[in-house]
């Protein structure tokens, strides 16, 4: 099964898939996105053929009333068709992932009258038995939540048994930020002015990669960006928590807007190499990976530097927050509560200087960072 591309103008996309008599069907769309949704909803039926679970419904609800009432597999299969629309391409496929591979197999027959945070509790231990982690455990039950949480807003259910459960604990890497003179010695690897600026514009604005790949040069004011879209799947859309932000530009930064050189308002400012959006996947494995050898540091570290740098010049959590895009300053803790209190720690250093007394250090090849632990 999967989405094509057709040569048809009014429905020029198609999804192809069998249905449960195992014949081969396809249905036309007019958007790529109506397709995706389509074919998410189609996953979550589909038996998984490689589904880690091997316990069976009926174990599960051992000595377990089953009322009559609309099964999980119907009601995920309204959910993806009714809220799928509404969510980013990458969200839509990671739940379509996680319910077509942990959800359906196990619980897709259970009526939605059945569910009770006894049962959830009986799920989740069951998939821990057959492999899944904690964390992985976590990111399911999660997904399920909201399938449920959509299930009361709809009014098919009372309740949402997972409200309130306790996630399970599980360990999580700490956060490690390139300091000023890594990033320094990345972007003077960097092979041309446009990977540079990718460089500056992550490290020294926290734009997230894909907000970067959106970015026009109306965006860029005197003094602030505008940050209000982003490109997934090479597609323009809002930024991840769909909320505009604006963002301050050091001078340091603006040096570099201006070194590369501003363009028509509408045109992006940084692009592919035949023009369009920049693929960020084939930009992280050709040029990223080519200057930063080191498998463990990926290009969004240099977001972690933006936090780490406005940490250290003593700004609050909820400026750092507001800067960097996050929903609350709560999720910006708990990504980066170490660097916190290593900043509460240290003398106080204005960004712009840090950045500045970096590059007076005579430039070198970028030292790789150490493995995160």
């Amino acid at each position: 099964m999967s989405v094509h591309k057709t040569t048809s103008r009014k429905s020029p996309w198609r999804v192809l898939f069998r249905d449960h008599a195992g014949h081969q069907r396809s249905r036309s769309f007019a958007t790529h996105k109506q397709a995706v949704a389509f074919d998410a909803t189609i996953k979550t039926t589909e038996p998984a053929d490689r589904a880690p679970i091997q316990k069976t419904t009926n174990e599960l609800l051992a000595d377990v009333e089953t009322p009559d009432g609309m099964l999980l597999r119907d009601w995920l299969t309204e959910w993806f068709r009714n809220y799928g629309p509404t969510w980013a391409p990458m969200t839509l496929k990671d739940r379509a992932h996680v319910a077509s591979r942990w959800i359906t197999p196990l619980l897709g027959d259970v009526p939605l009258a059945n569910f009770t945070p006894r049962l959830v509790r009986r799920y989740r231990a069951a998939i821990c038995e057959q492999g899944a982690s904690n964390n992985r455990a976590n990111a399911v039950v999660t997904i399920l939540s909201a399938a449920l949480s959509a299930a009361v807003e709809d009014g098919v259910m009372e309740m949402n048994p997972c409200r309130g459960m306790r996630r399970l604990p599980h360990h999580r890497n700490a956060i490690r930020a390139l300091t000023p003179l890594e990033v320094e010695a990345i972007r003077y690897a960097m092979p041309t002015p446009r990977d540079k600026i990718i460089v500056s514009l992550i490290a020294y604005a926290g734009l997230r990669p894909a907000e970067v790949c959106g970015l026009t040069w109306g965006h860029i004011g005197a003094d602030m960006i505008l940050v209000d879209q982003s490109v997934q799947n090479a597609k323009l859309g809002p930024t991840k928590t769909r909320r505009a932000r604006t963002v301050r530009i050091l001078p340091v930064l603006q040096a570099d807007l201006d070194a590369y050189g501003r363009r028509a308002d509408h045109d992006l400012v940084v692009c592919g190499d035949k023009g369009g959006f920049l693929n960020w996947n084939i930009w992280g494995k050709r040029v990223w990976r080519s200057v930063v050898p080191d498998e463990d540091v990926v290009p969004y570290a240099l977001r972690h530097t933006f936090a780490s740098l406005a940490l250290h010049e003593g700004r609050s959590l909820p400026w750092i927050a507001g800067e960097m895009g996050h929903a609350s300053a709560t999720t910006l803790l708990d990504h980066y509560a170490h660097l916190y209190q290593e900043a509460e720690l240290a003398t106080r250093v204005p960004m712009n200087d840090a950045v500045r007394a970096a590059r007076s250090t005579p430039p070198s090849a970028p030292r790789p960072a150490p493995p995160r632990r």
